[in-house]
């Protein structure tokens, strides 16, 4: 019966679509401590703050590739985003451990293979589905307890917003750009141990796969990628 219901579960909540990139454009793959290989982008251009993003449940990487090159030097932030096994040209299939698995290994490359510290240089950022993943980043009481401390601004509100273009708001923008600036002025965040990401990257037991130290470093999508109209 549990097996049954998280089946029905699965098929509700991952929704991918046909790969809209091709596989031969992706040079970063991230192997998952489930077995799993998965895609990956990164747009590095020496901002101070790196924002992880976990992806829609009926987008994958080549959908959000353009808008985050955009709100890359909209924001003025590097940007990391990571495919979730089943979509694209992930190996594996989408479940809820799947997903964590697969937030573990993007987390755990950018502090371990690119020398990010959380508490300085990381902001995780999900839409939608992708935001399970980065509660589960967020949710430690110990972490929450010093965010608040640190960070007390107001829940952003967009007055009008929806679900789907919440994005496209003026006010959205505005508000990130606030709780970016907000950080840089507040400094590093002091994270006691064990913290809610010190446990997520202690729980990682594989190495990331020896070619995700490559970038996918881009303004734009690749030549074959559609426009995208999120």
């Amino acid at each position: 019966m549990g097996a049954m219901a998280a089946k029905h579960v699965n098929q509700m909540a991952f929704c991918p679509p046909n790969p809209t990139y091709r596989k031969e454009d992706v040079n970063m793959w991230l192997d998952t401590d489930r077995g799993n290989r998965i895609p990956a982008f990164h747009i590095r251009r020496g901002f101070p703050l790196t924002v992880l993003v976990s992806h829609a449940n009926a987008e994958d990487l080549g959908l959000v590739l353009q808008y985050w090159a955009y709100m890359s030097q909209q924001l003025q932030v590097d940007v990391f985003a990571y495919e979730y096994s089943g979509y694209g040209h992930a190996t594996g299939s989408p479940c809820e451990a799947n997903l964590y698995s697969d937030a573990r290994a993007a987390l755990k490359i950018l502090v371990d293979g690119f020398g990010l510290k959380p508490e300085r240089d990381i902001v995780v950022f999900g839409k939608s589905l992708g935001s399970t993943p980065s509660a589960a980043w967020s949710s430690a009481p110990d972490l929450y307890a010093v965010c608040r401390a640190h960070h007390p601004l107001p829940p952003g509100w967009i007055t009008g917003g929806s679900h789907n273009d919440i994005e496209h708001r003026d006010a959205f923008l505005a508000i990130l750009k606030e709780f970016l600036a907000h950080i840089l002025a507040a400094g590093p965040t002091r994270v006691m141990p064990p913290s809610g990401i010190s446990a997520v990257l202690k729980s990682v037991g594989s190495s990331v796969s020896s070619s995700a130290k490559a970038l996918w470093s881009c303004t734009a999508p690749p030549r074959s990628q559609p426009a995208h109209d999120m």
